[in-house]
């Protein structure tokens, strides 16, 4: 929550807590009791967490370098088959499709690319070259393209019909030189059962 980080960030050590409020309606109040400085961890306690992750990093730059190695010699017309590293074609994905043993990331991405267009990325711990083939208009005749436009019409209707209402009251409190509190008129709509 946006709200606790600012409110952390700006506490200090014996501030009164003060009731605050969430975006998304909760409550919640914060004491500072103390700030513990930060100290350095023993090198014996550390030794093998250094090490794994050393190996790892090291491990995903070696992984990029070959990437790009591969990203340079396709480009140069080189096929992607031809390396004798594991090549996974997928079928056609919306954006909310899912790619089995791959990082999200990889969709992500490809979401951006254009067709024929070729990218080396990683994931933090294992590295990709991504190529796009194509991009398929929507089928308009599947079911779930069909909720979603009708979903999305609904919604833009309800926003249209939310802004003219808005624009309306604005102008007759204008015209009128009188202020409405939409909060207080809510409040008593929400009482009728």
């Amino acid at each position: 929550y946006t709200a606790f980080r600012d409110a952390a960030q700006e506490i200090a050590v014996g501030d009164f807590p003060e009731i605050l409020e969430f975006q998304d309606g909760g409550i919640f109040a914060l004491r500072l009791e103390e700030i513990i400085p930060p100290k350095l961890e023993e090198f014996e306690d550390v030794r093998d967490r250094i090490a794994e992750n050393w190996i790892v990093a090291e491990t995903l730059a070696r992984l990029n370098d070959r990437a790009e190695q591969i990203l340079t010699a396709v480009e140069g017309g080189a096929e992607l088959d031809s390396f004798d590293l594991p090549v996974e074609r997928s079928e056609p994905l919306t954006r909310d499709g899912y790619l089995p043993d791959a990082p999200q990331t990889l969709l992500t991405t490809s979401f951006e690319m254009a067709p024929g267009e070729i990218r080396a990325l990683d994931d933090g711990v294992s590295a990709f070259v991504l190529r796009l083939d194509e991009v398929l208009p929507p089928d308009l005749e599947d079911p779930d393209v069909v909720e979603r436009r009708d979903s999305l019409v609904e919604e833009a209707a309800r926003g249209i019909g939310v802004d003219i209402q808005e624009a309306f009251i604005a102008a007759l409190e204008m015209q009128a030189g009188i202020s409405l509190d939409q909060r207080a008129i809510n409040a008593v709509h929400s009482a009728f059962p």
